[in-house]
């Protein structure tokens, strides 16, 4: 199972736009700002909106195009 994060401003736009794949083997969070959620600490970047792709309990490289975060998913 993969955790896909997405941290900033265009969260929701981006979470959306992701859920318009098939991802069955995918859990999407997000949040637009700061929070205290382990899952989330650590990874606000000013000023842009990041995609993590995890799995167990290891991050791929943040990304901020959908496309890119689609294939960190499929690749595993």
């Amino acid at each position: 199972m993969n955790e896909v994060v997405i941290v900033g401003e265009k969260a929701e736009e981006i979470r959306v736009e992701m859920q318009k794949k098939y991802l069955p083997f995918a859990l999407t969070l997000g949040t637009k700002s700061e929070s205290k959620l382990p899952l989330f600490e650590g990874r606000d970047v000013k000023n842009e909106t990041m995609i993590y792709v995890c799995r167990n309990k290891v991050c791929q490289l943040p990304v901020n195009d959908v496309e890119k975060a689609i294939e960190q998913i499929i690749q595993g």
